[in-house]
């Protein structure tokens, strides 16, 4: 990385090459409302992300589930943020959720974390 010069340069960070995020998003927490649901994560820094990051939040669900997400779930939702925080709406009361977080750049795609749950944070 390089920093520029003068007033123009200042402050801001340039990356001569972006690569793909070293591992994945740390701090995941979950929080369901009757049709809502919200995930969080923390910030990666410039240095594990490799780039500027963005994020994909994908959303599976399972109607009549016992909570807990299997490989037999389906992608409901794909999000991309640039934000630490993604909110799904519209969801049905009557079907278990879970999420999954991958940090991303203009290099490639970082590491998908594991299954979160509301009742999982990491």
């Amino acid at each position: 990385t390089s920093v520029g010069f003068g007033t123009e340069g200042m402050g801001k960070v340039f990356f001569s090459e972006e690569l793909r995020p070293l591992g994945s998003v740390s701090g995941i927490s979950v929080q369901r409302g009757e049709t809502s649901m919200m995930v969080s994560w923390n910030q990666m820094s410039l240095s594990e992300a490799r780039g500027f990051p963005f994020y994909f939040v994908y959303l599976y669900g399972s109607a009549g589930a016992t909570g807990r997400t299997t490989r037999e779930d389906k992608l409901i939702e794909q999000l991309r943020t640039n934000e630490t925080a993604a909110t799904f709406e519209g969801l049905d009361p009557d079907t278990s959720y879970s999420v999954k977080v991958q940090p991303a750049t203009g290099g490639g795609n970082g590491t998908l974390s594991d299954f979160h749950g509301p009742n999982t944070s990491t």
